[in-house]
């Protein structure tokens, strides 16, 4: 009978103690993973966010430098141009060359307009008969 009374005694005893820690100990693992889970998502924000406050930084950067280079360009490119325009005689007329090839351009476009329309009365005959 005392044996059966220390088996009472002990499930009485150690039954609630086991449930007890069981229960803690599942709270305090959900609590653990739960600050994981958070720790590693604010983490991973965090890096990210640097990698890209970084790689903006990095894109203006190079932004920049690609017009600083292209107004130095555009700059080299107005000296030489000034440098041509001072080298050329100035008894040579900027304008008689353009017109000269004006006048060129409109004798060969007479040209091409009166071929096409022989071409194309030639395709009207030829249709009719």
């Amino acid at each position: 009978m005392s044996q059966l009374y220390g088996l009472f005694a002990g499930l009485f005893v150690c039954l609630p103690t086991w449930a007890a820690v069981t229960y803690v100990s599942t709270q305090i693992g959900l609590l653990i993973g739960l600050f994981l889970v958070t720790f590693f998502v604010v983490t991973t924000i965090y890096v990210n966010g640097d990698e890209m406050t970084e790689r903006h930084k990095t894109l203006t950067k190079s932004l920049t430098d690609m017009e600083i280079i292209f107004f130095d360009q555009l700059k080299l490119l107005e000296a030489k141009i000034d440098i041509v325009h001072e080298a050329a005689p100035a008894s040579q007329s900027r304008t008689s060359p353009l017109a000269e090839s004006s006048g060129d351009l409109d004798k060969m476009i007479d040209m091409i307009e009166h071929i096409l329309n022989e071409h194309e009365r030639d395709g009207r005959d030829r249709a009719s008969r």
